[in-house]
């Protein structure tokens, strides 16, 4: 088991860091908590952040061989903003 964190992080800094990590390492099982931060960024949809979090997870097993994603819920912590886990 490995944990990494990015305290503060948006989808992007973890699109560029993910997949450093995980080619170092077999890793059958990928656990995602992300989306918050780019919810606060008044240009980001949840729509959109869903868009890039699917987009993540296809890499990860298309281009990384990960078995299996799991992303966690995704919730803004910014009042007024309204977010939904993608599907």
């Amino acid at each position: 088991m490995q944990i990494v964190g990015f305290p503060g992080a948006n989808l992007g800094r973890i699109r560029r860091e993910i997949r450093r990590l995980v080619t170092w390492r077999s890793h059958s099982i990928v656990v995602l908590q992300i989306g918050s931060n780019d919810l606060c960024n008044s240009a980001r949809t949840p729509e959109l952040v869903g868009d890039d979090i699917v987009s993540l997870a296809t890499s990860l097993v298309c281009d990384c061989g990960i078995d299996t994603i799991v992303v966690l819920c995704v919730k803004s912590h910014t009042d007024g903003v309204k977010a939904t886990c993608p599907a």
